[in-house]
């Protein structure tokens, strides 16, 4: 019989002896009604070449009829158990016991993973923002491999790269460099910039950058429409276009005109969008209204075919934005920006570039359409706070690099950035009750501290006008 412990196989041989040549038998049973199906059982003379072989039933038993007296050799192997031989007289009238053990076993599993190649930098053509619809730079950046943003409102999304992000990444415009006016990053580097005035993005997404600029670890460029210089005539064009989403209201119109012949270029683009509370996927509205309005333009020449000078600027001003589950919203954010640069590429010689630029933001922030600034009983103060939050953030810089063929492969190339940044806020808080414990007849004050003092007097002006 066979039957199966934690531990063993354990056979048990029984015979029935007959008095004519060949009436041997020998079975196998299993007592204890843990068979194990399709055990090999073999059986060889030792005296002769007979051999005999079974298997294991479906109840654990086996039976070898036929067979005559003598000396034989027993093997029992199943899978998972060390194979068993033992010595077997036939006939014989007790139960003869085989026992077989679980078999031990050594596995090599090698497991190996490769590291996946991983883009360092990549350059995105401007098309596929006018592809994909995108409102926003950001929210284009974050449909890419390895990129994320961080939505800050509708329109303003901040670029995370590879987990790296704010003053991690260095964002340049036309290799100008900016930074967020709202103190809580409530805009970014690069949402000022209209995504319909992209020619190309370069993402390098580090973990290292520092040749674009101190302290970098990635870096975001994006190239405003330049036409190139054209030679045989004056050559013209342009693109208008208008999206609108149904979900918001939201609507985007744009329109682009570029010329350029063998010594002149330039190029105007506009872009209005407009957009208002959007439902989400439970039917709730969620604040999300702006308007923001974009002009660019540039201007360059070819003095010579070695030299060229460009100015590029532009102004965009933001206003009325939600900014849902932050304490304030934003009242308007104005952008001024300036750049003149200078190219020199002599060849045999090498290149010269330098540049001067300026950026000039403006923001406000108010809390009118935000819990604090509507009254509510039992709160102290019970009544509304009209919240300003003005700041500035100016940005004044310069960088230069050359470089200098010294023959066959190799150059020199020394570069040099220069920035200054201002960054200036005020806190206006306005107050005003009816009730008597705040005093008789109400009282009204502003308070104007940490100045910009310009800011500070037109809200005192509107304040006593009002």
């Amino acid at each position: 019989m066979i039957f199966l412990w934690k531990s063993f196989l354990f056979v048990c041989l029984t015979t029935a002896a007959f008095a004519r040549e060949g009436a041997e038998t020998l079975e196998g049973e299993d007592p204890t009604g843990a068979a194990i199906v399709g055990a090999l059982v073999q059986l060889r003379s030792t005296n002769t070449p007979y051999r005999a072989s079974t298997e294991t039933g479906p109840s654990g038993g086996f039976r070898l009829d036929g067979l005559n007296a003598g000396r034989y050799i027993l093997v029992a192997d199943a899978a998972g158990f060390r194979k068993t031989e033992i010595s077997v007289v036939l006939p014989f009238a007790e139960s003869l016991p085989v026992r077989l053990d679980l078999a031990t076993f050594v596995q090599e599993v090698t497991v190996s993973a490769m590291m996946p190649e991983l883009v360092r930098e990549v350059e995105i053509e401007g098309r596929r923002l006018e592809e994909q619809v995108a409102q926003d730079t950001g929210e284009f950046l974050r449909e890419q491999p390895e990129m994320f943003s961080v939505r800050r409102g509708a329109i303003n999304l901040d670029p995370t790269l590879r987990g790296l992000q704010e003053s991690q990444i260095a964002m340049f415009v036309d290799g100008t460099r900016t930074f967020a006016a709202g103190p809580a990053r409530m805009d970014s580097d690069i949402s000022h910039l209209s995504p319909h005035a992209v020619q190309s993005i370069r993402v390098v997404k580090g973990p290292y950058a520092l040749a674009w600029g101190a302290g970098a670890m990635s870096a975001v460029q994006l190239e405003t429409v330049r036409p190139n210089f054209h030679t045989g005539g004056f050559d013209a064009g342009g693109r208008l276009g208008y999206n609108y989403g149904e979900n918001g209201d939201t609507s985007d119109g744009y329109v682009t005109a570029w010329g350029s012949d063998e010594r002149f270029r330039f190029t105007a683009a506009h872009n209005t969008r407009v957009g208002y509370d959007y439902q989400d996927g439970n039917g709730d509205s969620v604040p999300a209204g702006y308007e923001s309005y974009d002009t660019r333009w540039d201007v360059g020449f070819l003095l010579n075919p070695e030299m060229t000078i460009e100015y590029s600027g532009g102004y965009q001003e933001q206003r009325d934005m939600d900014f849902p589950g932050r304490i304030l919203d934003a009242t308007f954010f104005k952008t001024g920006s300036h750049a003149l640069e200078l190219d020199w590429d002599r060849t045999g010689w090498g290149q010269l570039y330098v540049q001067f630029y300026a950026n000039l933001k403006e923001h406000l922030m108010n809390n009118a359409e935000k819990p604090t600034g509507r009254p509510m009983p039992g709160r102290i103060p019970p009544f509304g706070l009209d919240i300003a939050l003005p700041a500035e953030s100016d940005t004044v810089g310069g960088r230069a690099f050359m470089v200098r063929e010294l023959g066959g492969e190799l150059s020199l190339a020394p570069r040099q950035d220069r920035r200054r940044r201002w960054l200036r806020s005020a806190h206006l808080l306005e107050r005003s009750s009816s009730d008597r414990r705040y005093g008789a007849g109400g009282r009204r004050g502003l308070v104007c501290r940490r100045g910009v003092r310009v800011l500070c007097r037109q809200h005192r002006r509107r304040a006593r006008q009002e």
